[in-house]
């Protein structure tokens, strides 16, 4: 064996070798024309014998490549933000420009980079009714029950 030691670092990567592949049918049916022979033999051999097996099974051998050509095409998908109608599209840049103008206002040095646990907008000054029936229900259970 004679090594030159010349362009041993020379190679085409994976990724290359997949754009200069021209994909199309005719490639495909190129590509797997042991396919193609092999059902083609299978459908004479069949037409021959008159066994439907063999007749199926060259119909799948002919579709073969076009079936393999078909999986492997690019699926051209719509982006989800195109799906949506315009004024959805406003809703939601309105409502997430809010929930970031909340984190922005209150995530500060002040609360140590942390969002508050309880914020309200309106701070009205109420009773917590609840809570008072709560207590008399409970004093009224432990009467009626003797506890």
């Amino acid at each position: 064996m004679n090594f030159s030691k010349k362009y041993l670092l020379e190679w085409t990567t994976s990724e290359d070798v997949e754009k200069n592949l021209k994909d199309g049918l005719a490639k495909s049916y190129k590509t797997m024309w042991v396919n193609i022979f092999f059902g083609v033999l299978s459908l004479v051999y069949g037409l021959i014998v008159g066994n439907i097996l063999y007749l199926v099974l060259s119909l799948i051998w002919l579709v073969g490549p076009f079936i393999s050509w078909y999986i492997s095409k690019d699926i051209k998908e719509a982006k989800p933000i195109d799906k949506i109608e315009n004024e959805d599209k406003d809703f939601l840049i309105n409502v997430s420009k809010k929930t970031w103008s909340y984190f922005k206002d209150n995530m500060n040095e002040e609360n140590n980079f942390l969002p508050p646990d309880n914020y309200q907008e309106d701070r009205t000054p109420k009773i917590a009714r609840e809570n008072i029936y709560n207590k008399y229900w409970t004093r009224l259970f432990i009467y009626n029950f003797c506890i």
